[in-house]
């Protein structure tokens, strides 16, 4: 559990604290837009890394084949089923 602030000093720095990172805006909206790409950047690193783990540990297991059987087969469904789509 975080303590109180006891003294009005850290009282006035934590003032001052909050007034340097919502005071400025330029500030606020780049330092915002900075984080926002990072995390972007991050979450899709880390979501390539899990499907390639993913990947790894179904072809090793003998899996891959089976999904991309199912695959071909909803695309011949799909050929020969549907209606061919014409340009106007």
């Amino acid at each position: 559990m975080k303590k109180k602030p006891s003294s009005p000093r850290e009282y006035v720095a934590f003032a001052r604290i909050v007034e340097k990172y919502y005071g400025d805006w330029k500030y606020l909206i780049s330092r915002s837009l900075v984080a926002g790409i990072f995390t972007g950047i991050g979450a899709t690193l880390g979501l390539a890394l899990v499907l390639y783990a993913l990947s790894a540990l179904f072809d090793s297991l003998g899996v891959v084949p089976v999904i991309g059987e199912f695959f071909t087969r909803a695309n011949e469904f799909l050929q020969n089923y549907t209606p061919p789509v014409t340009g106007s």
